[in-house]
């Protein structure tokens, strides 16, 4: 038999803190992004942040925190 049982979607945030934006901001970000996602039906499972002037343009973080949620 199949198992017809839908799996919850699921969502690893993450936010940048630059000039433009402090820590604060971010985390008030990711909460409403939070919100959002999970009146989608999305469940967030952690929010990571990172410290950078400018994103990577490949993706968008840094080696280090691309290094740290892939291990999470």
């Amino acid at each position: 038999m199949f198992d017809t049982a839908l799996q919850q979607e699921t969502a690893v945030l993450i936010g940048l803190i630059n000039r433009e934006q402090n820590e604060t901001q971010v985390q008030e970000y990711l909460e409403e992004l939070a919100f959002l996602i999970e009146t989608a039906g999305v469940k967030p499972l952690k929010k990571f942040t990172q410290n950078l002037q400018k994103p990577d343009p490949r993706t968008f973080i840094g080696s280090g925190k691309t290094a740290q949620i892939k291990d999470y």
